[in-house]
């Protein structure tokens, strides 16, 4: 479902991907690891069909993102590292926003919003949440429109360890509801037992690892 094939990326001169494959199946969660600077983030955005590549394809759902990107896009939930919202918005009137563009029910709305406890700040000034408060409305927003294919950069950024744990429990029950998921993570322990591949990201190519079996 998400695939990148001999994908390349310069930046000043700079070879930031050099001929990255990956790809991450229906049903399974995929983790892609890496040092700061590795390219991962990058690799992200071009399948996300936010950055062309330079070289070599990348696809969601068989529709390559830059020849197909709205189609290809409209199978996709993306969640950038830096999740960010006007300070003078609410996660409320955000959410209503992005339920009209994605056609999601407010019943739907509602239900994530509890279940990552943001309830009580629905209708609070984006400047007065907590950094976490702020990924987990970010998480919301990717879970929001139920699209088959989850990229996630560092969702567990923000989060304290206890809704890590929801989080991992929350996608591994998205992968077992058919969708792909692809995410990246600076605390790959957290995610040996709920991953089923693992790719690492270094200096611009990716090196698999050993499947794990499915969940």
């Amino acid at each position: 479902m998400i695939q990148a094939s001999g994908v390349t990326k310069r930046f000043r001169g700079l070879d930031v991907l050099q001929g990255a494959d990956l790809e991450a199946v229906p049903g399974r969660v995929t983790l892609l690891t890496g040092a700061n600077g590795s390219g991962k983030s990058t690799l992200l955005k071009i399948l996300a069909g936010l950055l062309p590549p330079d070289g070599g394809t990348a696809s969601i759902g068989g529709m390559d993102v830059v020849q197909r990107r709205i189609s290809s896009q409209r199978l996709l939930a993306f969640l950038p590292q830096n999740v960010t919202f006007h300070p003078a918005s609410t996660p409320e009137g955000i959410l209503e926003f992005y339920g009209r563009l994605r056609g999601t029910d407010k019943g739907r709305r509602n239900r994530l919003l509890a279940e990552f406890d943001l309830e009580s700040a629905a209708t609070r000034p984006i400047c007065k949440l907590s950094g976490g408060m702020l990924q987990r409305l970010g998480l919301v927003l990717a879970l929001l429109p139920d699209a088959p294919a989850l990229i996630l950069d560092e969702p567990g950024a923000s989060l304290d360890p206890e809704w890590r744990i929801v989080l991992r429990e929350e996608l591994l029950n998205e992968a077992r509801r058919g969708k792909t998921i692809l995410l990246t993570s600076h605390l790959p322990e957290e995610w040996s037992d709920a991953t089923d591949t693992w790719f690492d990201c270094r200096e611009g190519r990716i090196f698999s690892s050993e499947p794990r079996e499915a969940a």
